[in-house]
């Protein structure tokens, strides 16, 4: 504690899981539970030292990576001793480390897309014999639903990997889509009733459509790497005063909506244009808090490279391509894509790194003549 010290930078996140530790619930039903319901535990763990119960929780959750990480590599045909080795490299990434001390999602978002691709690639490995890793993996994306809506978006892959898993047989990817779909709802439903005693869904997909796609948005992406900032000036300029006081009221969500799409509409190349712009603001370096030419500033130039090398990769690597590649490709494009639909930020790539490194090192490590997975085309 004296050398790394507690970091807030989520102060909302805290706050947050303190009140679950202390009530059981959450009041609040705007923004996802995922983490500050995992937080909770590290407070009810730490007791009367709530902060290094949540390090101690997130130290556990370090080694879980690790451990993803490495389950990944071999589901990519990468031999025990070099995958161990990289997993033990790979969770070394700043960003996982850092967030062992402090309030940050990120550890925790990364865990779940991590799990999630594990699983999914045991699946398509495992084929018509993937039961209980159907089980899982339903378990698993309802949890990361919960932490993240917009993982959602990585159903098509998931069902994908069902799809060649099960030899294209019509009746056995419907029951095991339908087992994998009902434990889905199942570990959605238990968290929202143990952070809420309800099921909810989060009213912040609506705000965060808006934050992307409004006349200051590109504005706010240059200035802050993030769109979020102008809502409130929008708000103002549309004659919302009232709003602009509360913009993450719940009652504003058709209105969000209903203007998003209206400026699409009256505003298409514009909106491909932020597309554009949300896509450079994801994969730069996030230089909020330190620029370029500091040290901190220029490990994040470094961090930034991910993307890059593993198109590079990609490239270089690809005479060793399997099906399981294709899963993994898919799985990165997915993930992307909510991004660039509603706000961006270079944190949420932090998230994203962590497979691709991952998948990268899977690319360089792979033995030539291994060849395992499904018949997942290419």
């Amino acid at each position: 504690m004296h050398f790394f010290p507690f970091g807030i930078p989520m102060p909302g996140y805290w706050e947050q899981a303190l009140e679950i530790a202390r009530s059981g619930h959450l009041a609040q039903r705007f923004n996802p539970a995922g983490y500050p319901q995992f937080a909770a535990l590290g407070v009810l763990l730490g007791g009367s030292h709530a902060q290094l119960g949540v390090i101690l929780l997130q130290a556990v959750l370090q080694v879980a990576i690790t451990w993803m990480i490495f389950g990944t590599l071999r589901a990519l045909a990468v031999e025990k001793a070099p995958a161990l080795l990289a997993a033990l490299a790979i969770q070394l990434h700043p960003e996982l480390l850092l967030s062992v001390f402090k309030i940050w999602d990120i550890s925790y978002s990364t865990a779940l897309l991590m799990l999630i691709a594990m699983l999914a690639l045991c699946v398509l490995h495992r084929g018509r014999h993937a039961w209980l890793l159907c089980i899982l993996l339903g378990a698993a994306t309802g949890v990361g639903i919960f932490e993240r809506p917009n993982y959602l978006s990585l159903l098509p892959c998931i069902l994908a990997a069902l799809w060649f898993a099960n030899r294209q047989r019509v009746a056995d990817f419907s029951l095991r889509t339908a087992v994998m779909c009902a434990m889905l709802c199942l570990a959605y439903a238990s968290l929202s009733h143990a952070a809420y005693g309800t099921l909810v869904f989060p009213g912040n997909g609506p705000y965060n459509l808006y934050a992307g796609s409004n006349s200051l948005s590109e504005a706010a992406l240059k200035q802050y790497l993030n769109a979020e900032p102008s809502i409130v000036p929008s708000l103002l300029a549309n004659g919302m005063t009232q709003a602009a006081a509360d913009p993450q009221s719940l009652e504003l969500q058709h209105y969000y909506v209903a203007q998003t799409v209206a400026f699409v509409r009256t505003h298409p190349l514009l909106e491909l244009r932020l597309i554009a712009v949300k896509l450079f603001c994801f994969f730069r370096p996030d230089t909020k808090l330190h620029s370029i030419g500091t040290l901190f500033g220029d490990v994040e130039l470094l961090l930034a490279l991910a993307a890059p090398l593993w198109l590079l990769t990609l490239l270089l690597r690809r005479k060793l391509w399997q099906p399981q590649d294709t899963l993994l490709l898919w799985l990165a494009v997915l993930y992307l894509v909510p991004f660039l639909l509603t706000n961006s930020d270079p944190r949420f790539r932090y998230t994203l790194d962590i497979l691709l490194i991952t998948h990268m090192a899977a690319l360089w490590l792979r033995l030539p003549q291994k060849n395992s997975g499904g018949t997942l085309a290419a």
